[in-house]
């Protein structure tokens, strides 16, 4: 019994006392490396020493694009790391410590700001940030900004467009000499990046544009007689086109397409005609909202007009085409009918297959028939009766008065009914000659519409 209390009390010490031995003297390693710091200088023993800051800037998310005013939202992640000379330690006199994290304030940190940005905040406040300091005297510092960049919006190609927006990373005070900026990734880009395990979200692309590339280069610039150590980020951006394609061009080319189908459907009247122009114009009206919601979302600086402009624009113009030339066919067709225009040979040998040779004619050769059949009974008769009084000489007068009366109805019937039946027959030329026309104009413009938009959007 004695020797089982014996063994649970020796493991009990040797239980309390592992961890005691193997615990980090952090507060140790604090009151050493920091009795003679001072975080106001450079962490270098020699003042010639070049300090050189490795730096990692990686976009988290996209949180918004202002294109009409050319700002970019971003939520980005910034890794630094340096080497600071006075805070070395030995692992072995502080218990195997290797590492402390101490508030950032305490330490020197390089000056390194966004040269290129509109706004930079830090998420975490200034009290919650901290950095890594090992034995070696390697500092690890992350830290959290939402910046509000400018990027110069290249619009040309809009909504197929592709944008390079600029980051610059700087420092303030320290010279070529003193301090140099280096990318902790020599290559960069997506596939680095997407390969990191220590970083699983890296790219969280907007809901309207992709990151396509993300890019680094160390340079070299001057300003005045110093150089100074930059970084240049780039990032490519491409615009997902689905929303402009389902809800602008798609809905223009299908309204123009009908507006041409609307003024120029064949075989209809000048009062149908009339009503087709107040379709155009609709249509006018309705592709001039459209372009209105294109130039909204545009930067307000864009040099020219965007690809999506330029289309509805082209759109426009077809539909005030397709107006202008159905206004030109009802005032020919009009100017036919009131003046009575004689068709011209071209008239006729674009009609000449349309126009029914058996179409409501009559002959003047019948109605003179049947009007000689009638004179003839009625001469007759009045002969017949004659002849039983033995009037000869009336007879002669009534034979000769019928006669004339019957030549000069038969002549002025004659001429009534040509003059109707060529006035019916240039109406139906001038008829044909318009349902012609609109049926070319029909094709020709549907034609120029989709060839257009081919070759535009291709």
């Amino acid at each position: 019994m004695v020797h089982r209390y014996y063994g649970l009390f020796c493991f009990s010490v040797l239980f309390v006392a592992i961890p005691t031995v193997c615990s980090c003297s952090e507060h140790e390693v604090i009151d050493a490396i920091f009795q003679n710091y001072n975080s106001r200088v450079r962490p270098v023993l020699e003042q010639s020493t070049t300090l050189n800051i490795q730096y990692e800037l990686r976009v988290y998310s996209i949180i918004s694009i202002d294109e009409p005013e050319e700002i970019i939202n971003m939520l980005l992640w910034t890794v630094l790391l340096w080497h600071d000379q006075f805070l070395t330690w030995n692992p072995e006199d502080f218990d195997g410590c290797t590492s402390i994290k101490v508030a950032a304030d305490q330490i020197w940190s390089p000056d390194v700001y966004f040269i290129n940005t509109l706004d930079v905040a830090s998420i975490s406040p200034t009290v919650a940030q901290y950095v890594s300091i090992f034995h070696n005297g390697s500092i690890r510092q992350a830290l959290k900004y939402k910046a509000h960049l400018g990027c110069s919006m290249e619009i040309n190609d809009f909504p197929f467009d592709t944008q390079n927006c600029p980051i610059t990373i700087g420092l303030w005070t320290y010279n070529y000499s003193e301090a140099i900026l280096h990318l902790r990734y020599p290559i960069m880009g997506l596939a680095s990046y997407n390969g990191d395990p220590d970083f699983a979200p890296v790219m969280r692309n907007a809901s309207e544009f992709e990151i396509v590339s993300y890019t680094g280069a160390e340079i070299l610039t001057t300003v005045g007689s110093q150089n100074y150590s930059e970084l240049h980020y780039s990032i490519g951006l491409k615009r997902r086109p689905a929303y402009y394609i389902f809800v602008i061009l798609i809905p223009s080319y299908l309204l123009t397409s009908l507006c041409i189908i609307g003024i120029f459907t064949p075989n209809s009247n000048i009062n149908e005609r009339n009503e087709r122009v107040s379709l155009g114009l609709m249509t006018l009206m309705s592709m001039t909202v459209i372009l209105n919601i294109v130039v909204d979302q545009m930067p307000k600086g864009s040099k020219g007009l965007p690809l999506l402009g330029i289309f509805v624009l082209y759109e426009i113009g077809i539909c005030a085409i397709a107006i202008i030339l159905s206004v030109i066919i009802i005032i020919i067709h009009q100017r036919s009918l009131s003046r009575g225009w004689k068709p011209p040979a071209l008239c006729l040998w674009i009609c000449r297959a349309r126009v029914s040779k058996t179409a409501r004619e009559v002959s003047p050769a019948i109605v003179k028939r049947n009007l000689l059949i009638g004179y003839e009974r009625g001469s007759l008769e009045d002969s017949i009766n004659c002849i039983m009084e033995k009037n000869f000489e009336q007879l002669a007068k009534i034979l000769r008065s019928i006669c004339s009366m019957f030549h000069n109805a038969i002549e002025s019937m004659e001429k009534r009914i040509q003059e109707d039946e060529e006035k019916e027959y240039r109406e139906l030329i001038w008829q044909k000659f318009c349902d012609t026309l609109d049926s070319f104009m029909l094709v020709l413009l549907l034609l120029m519409n989709t060839l257009i938009s081919y070759f535009l959007l291709r």
